[in-house]
């Protein structure tokens, strides 16, 4: 029996370990052949449903060592660096890398990383990472040290997998890259009468998911959309700043809903939802919304997000939060049977994720690796 080991930086939260419990799922019911361990850095509590999936947590990883121990034949390596890789493919256990982000998303991470000491990065840093040149550089050795080092790499679309192919060496031989969409899951009968409201659903995070751009996209917005209620639901380092940017810029009809665990009842009731990150894989908040036949409305930052947005909502060029706001009006003031219409694409969108389909693509992989 295969034991195929997933490596994650935290489990059971966010959205990488979401599609981990989603192949372990589907192996419990469909592919029993496989077993399933979860490595994380940081563990917390494993879902009842999995205890006879999950043979492993380990906090405090030494990641080589813990393989090893679960006798692993193959590693997944979900958006990490699998530091033992070389030495545990010489054992012949096979590494596939996930990357479960943009194709070369850790740039902006080398940049937020140094800017957090803020006086290194005014004498120093700043002057070698502002303009970004550099971060794309290292992100990219990134990128080709964890193809080189994997027997198969996963992108989350295909326009990543370009994006990748593009910059390989070309003496690297074969391209064993697959993109396999994140899976989400169907709703029943998804609320189609919406209310009024505008929802922000994400970590509440400056660097990547951005929020501060939201509120000043609502305060070009707000007097002409008085009927619509802003709401915010998540919780991060930025909570205060934007509780206080709120304030600052006079905002009404805005509400921090803070964390939740279960998002259905916001999106069952959100006529629109806005994604306004700097930066995405893939934005679950997205797939999530169009299961629920909520409109999304973002920043089209990456080609993940663009996937999910062409045809079943409207892609914004980056950053340009003038034209986020127009559009924004003009979706809330769509006739009731263009939104209907537009409802049912995204609809029809996210069952075409269905976590059938998609962790059969996961299965199909599996084998293919382990054969050769």
């Amino acid at each position: 029996m295969p034991i195929v080991a997933f490596i994650n930086k935290g489990f059971p939260e966010g959205g990488v370990a979401r599609v981990t419990m989603d192949i372990a799922r589907y192996c419990k019911a469909h592919a029993p052949e496989f077993k399933i361990v979860i490595l994380g850095k940081r563990v917390g509590t494993i879902p009842e449903d999995l205890q006879d999936v999950i043979i492993g947590a380990y906090p405090g990883l030494n990641t080589y060592a813990k393989v090893m121990e679960a006798h692993a034949d193959l590693v997944v390596s979900c958006s990490v660096r699998f530091a033992g890789a070389i030495k545990a493919r010489k054992r012949g256990i096979k590494v596939i890398h996930a990357n479960h982000g943009e194709a070369f998303h850790e740039k902006y991470a080398i940049i937020s990383h140094r800017m957090r000491n803020r006086v290194l990065w005014n004498l120093f840093y700043k002057r070698k990472f502002a303009d970004g040149t550099l971060a794309m550089k290292m992100a990219r050795e990134r990128v080709i040290r964890n193809y080189q080092e994997s027997d198969a790499y996963v992108t989350l679309c295909e326009g990543y997998r370009q994006e990748i192919l593009s910059i390989l060496p070309p003496e690297d031989g074969p391209r064993h890259i697959v993109a396999i969409n994140n899976p989400e899951h169907p709703v029943k009968n998804p609320q189609l009468k919406k209310e009024k409201v505008i929802l922000f659903s994400g970590r509440l995070s400056d660097y990547d998911k951005a929020p501060d751009r939201l509120l000043r996209i609502w305060a070009k917005v707000q007097d002409q959309l008085p009927d619509y209620r802003l709401e915010i639901v998540g919780d991060g380092p930025e909570r205060p700043n934007l509780e206080a940017q709120a304030a600052q810029l006079g905002l009404k009809n805005i509400y921090f809903e803070g964390w939740q665990t279960d998002l259905s009842p916001w999106y069952e009731k959100a006529d629109i939802l806005c994604l306004v990150s700097r930066t995405e894989g893939w934005g679950l908040c997205i797939s999530e919304g169009l299961a629920h036949g909520v409109i999304p409305i973002a920043f089209n930052c990456s080609a993940g997000v663009h996937e999910l947005v062409d045809g079943t909502g409207f892609p914004i060029p980056p950053a340009d939060e003038d034209c986020f706001a127009e559009t924004l009006v003009k979706i809330a003031r769509l006739p009731e049977e263009e939104k209907l219409a537009l409802r049912k694409k995204g609809i029809a969108k996210a069952q075409s994720l269905d976590p059938d389909i998609i962790c059969g693509k996961w299965i199909s992989l599996f084998r293919e690796v382990l054969s050769k």
